[in-house]
């Protein structure tokens, strides 16, 4: 079965490019007005006012089941530990996905 791995940091640092790579695993041609209006559409930015919009309104949402008041959508930063979630939380991944942390570079 193929795979294709993408890493938060290129989706990140090259969001279209790896959108793209991702639209050809699958078998299908890019079409860069659409690509576009995903990466608009899919801005951090705009997850984060969705989110409180949702909230405002108490509409249902992907967003809840968040702890209390914190927010879901992040800051979307790179090169963060684990640790800062739950305890135990690094090292349960690192057991878990060691070799796939040393393998894309994040060891």
């Amino acid at each position: 079965m193929p795979h294709l791995f993408v890493r938060y940091e290129d989706l990140r640092s090259d969001t279209p490019n790896t959108l793209k790579r991702m639209v050809r695993f699958l078998g299908l041609k890019p079409d860069d007005s659409k690509i576009r209006m995903a990466v608009e559409r899919c801005a951090l930015e705009r997850a984060r006012e969705a989110e409180i919009e949702d909230r405002k309104q108490g509409r249902a949402s992907l967003f809840f089941g968040s702890k209390g008041d914190e927010p879901f959508v992040g800051d979307g930063k790179m090169g963060q530990s684990l640790a800062g979630i739950g305890e135990d939380i690094e090292k349960a991944y690192r057991a878990k996905f060691g070799n796939f942390v040393e393998l894309f570079g994040y060891g």
